[in-house]
């Protein structure tokens, strides 16, 4: 979860800026329209937002998603999307290389996908969920390959040693506690910046069809 606060949110906001102008925009694997880091944004799309997720259920009301359907075998035509948002899905799916082929497929040419993935984040699967597996950990390498069918892939760390230590050692509610700190944002953000990684609480993936 993004706080708004990071010193490299300023990143992801620029790529959602970009996918909120996309007709249709995609946002692939979600429980509900607009979830999570999508939430502050929500008044930016309008109609253009298509939220698809698995074996969905009615019980967010007015929040439901439009389609429920399998990410590896999307029920798009070939072609048809402007953009797609893939947030925190990809370590969840168990034919990875499908999905992104398949969100290749549906994508117009020159159209963007942006996607997140954890890196060092703890295990988060829910045990007894049927589908719901926690199956990968993706280095930078590992998501340019699988998404070498893409014209252009851009790849960057989302949180550092700083951040992973707090992920990792820290329970949530205190976690979120410290991240809603101005004091506490503003140390992060400045170990954070200058501890240059490969090894990121998170990866932000930005792909150009």
């Amino acid at each position: 979860m993004l706080y708004g606060r990071e010193h490299f949110y300023p990143m992801f906001r620029e790529r959602v800026d970009v996918l909120a102008k996309a007709d249709p925009v995609l946002d692939l694997g979600t429980n509900f329209r607009y979830r999570k880091e999508l939430k502050p944004f929500a008044k930016s799309f309008g109609p253009r937002y298509v939220a698809m997720g698995y074996h969905s259920s009615s019980e967010h009301g007015d929040r439901n998603v439009h389609v429920d359907g399998d990410i590896h075998a999307l029920p798009f035509a070939t072609g048809s999307a402007g953009g797609i948002f893939c947030l925190e899905v990809l370590e969840h799916l168990h034919e990875p290389q499908a999905a992104i082929d398949e969100m290749h497929r549906v994508l117009r040419p020159g159209a963007h996908l942006l996607l997140t993935t954890p890196f060092m984040a703890p295990f988060h699967a829910s045990p007894g969920t049927s589908g719901y597996h926690d199956f990968f950990r993706y280095t930078d390498d590992g998501l340019r390959l699988l998404m070498r069918g893409f014209s252009k892939v851009e790849v960057e760390p989302f949180g550092g040693l700083p951040y992973r230590l707090l992920a990792g050692l820290v329970p949530l509610p205190v976690r979120h506690a410290v991240l809603s700190s101005g004091l506490a944002m503003r140390v992060f953000n400045a170990l954070d910046s200058r501890l240059p990684t490969r090894s990121p609480l998170r990866w932000l993936a930005w792909a150009t069809r």
